[in-house]
């Protein structure tokens, strides 16, 4: 069995395929002093998934010491999910290579597996696996190098989850969430709620180009906002947050249109530059509608008060018989007056006063 300090039987085989480097230290000392010093973690299995070596990395990567880690098994070392694939991986490669003895790309493969640490938790690493020979060609063991991938694997499933949590938001949003590229002017994403108020499926949108998608009017507007917008960056610099509220006509499916408020931004590369849009758009067509309707009792409105005659100023009446006159010196009487120069009809009565004045036989005096 190997050592932690010495790998004879390693050395041998490496140095063959290799030419001897002209240093003070032989060729196994070179080979120690690599594996105990590199921040991988290098190790040798036998065929049958024993531990023969591993390098004194293993206990910053694990927090097990070298001779701990030996003694370990496979179910030891590796979470339940990875132990099994790691003996699966094993047992494949192993008879992969037996039936083409003699051909090392048929076991070299790298894995990522879920270690298990000392101190409680778990480290991802990823191992690099490859085959060890004797001279005939017989697989004898197994060596391979483990990186640390752990903060890797944190990013990655950071980003999942924020993946996760934004596909979710896209996909149960009642506004459509939308991305398109500025050199083509395609769309290269439509969130499914496009389909609850155009008509369309996500694939379907993504097929029309920006001039099939906005009625005339918009689609020149988009054109000259996007047009004011660069050359507003290229004059006074790069605003990255700035976002552009804008009102559309859009075409649906089945021919009619609809009005939509679309929030913009622009996307960016590496150098900060716009490549594209994201935006996020809102079917309006219920408040233009409520807004064209106000605007037209407005104006009913309006009209029916300018059709209103008024009277109004000083009105030159005859103190005697009550006549009024015109601008043009006529008189006339009061309900002729009135109704010329209003809307206002009129009904007859006899006031109490005049009762009594026309009528003293039948009303002796006025009523209170």
């Amino acid at each position: 069995m190997l050592t932690n300090g010495s790998l004879p039987g390693f050395v041998h085989k490496m140095t063959e395929d290799k030419p001897m480097i002209n240093t003070p230290l032989d060729t196994e000392e070179q080979y120690r002093l690599i594996a105990e010093k590199t921040s991988d973690v290098i190790w040798l299995l036998d065929v049958m998934g024993k531990s023969l070596f591993v390098s004194p990395s293993v206990e910053h990567f694990t927090g097990y010491s070298v001779e701990e880690y030996l003694n370990q098994t496979i179910a030891d070392r590796f979470t339940p999910e990875s132990a099994a694939k790691a003996q699966s991986l094993l047992a494949q490669s192993v008879g992969r290579f037996q039936e083409k003895p003699g051909d090392p790309d048929s076991f070299r493969v790298a894995i990522e597996l879920e270690y298990k640490c000392k101190q409680g938790g778990t480290k991802w690493g990823e191992l690099l696996v490859t085959p060890y020979c004797d001279e005939t060609g017989r697989l004898i063991a197994i060596y391979g190098a483990t990186r640390d991938i752990t903060e890797r694997k944190q990013a990655e499933e950071m980003l999942r989850e924020s993946e996760e949590k934004y596909r979710l938001l896209s996909e149960n949003a009642t506004d459509v969430i939308w991305t398109l590229d500025l050199a083509t002017e395609r769309f290269t994403y439509f969130s499914p709620s496009v389909e609850a108020i155009r008509g369309y499926t996500a694939a379907e949108a993504m097929e029309l180009p920006l001039s099939k998608t906005l009625a005339p009017e918009s689609y020149g507007r988009a054109k000259a906002q996007i047009k004011e917008s660069l050359l507003r960056e290229a004059r006074f610099g790069i605003t990255p947050d700035r976002l552009r509220l804008m009102e559309f006509e859009e075409y649906c499916k089945d021919g009619s249109t609809i009005h939509t408020e679309v929030k913009v931004k622009f996307t960016r590369n590496k150098e900060g530059q716009a490549t594209g849009v994201i935006g996020i758009t809102r079917d309006i067509t219920e408040r233009k509608q409520a807004e064209a309707e106000r605007e037209r009792l407005i104006m009913e409105l309006k009209t029916a008060l300018n059709q209103v005659k008024r009277l109004g100023g000083l009105l030159p009446i005859c103190a005697s018989c009550k006549k009024i006159r015109d601008d043009e010196g006529y008189w006339h009487q009061v309900e002729v007056y009135i109704h010329d120069h209003s809307d206002a009809e009129f009904s007859h009565g006899i006031c109490p006063e005049c009762k009594v004045r026309l009528y003293p036989e039948i009303f002796s005096k006025p009523n209170k």
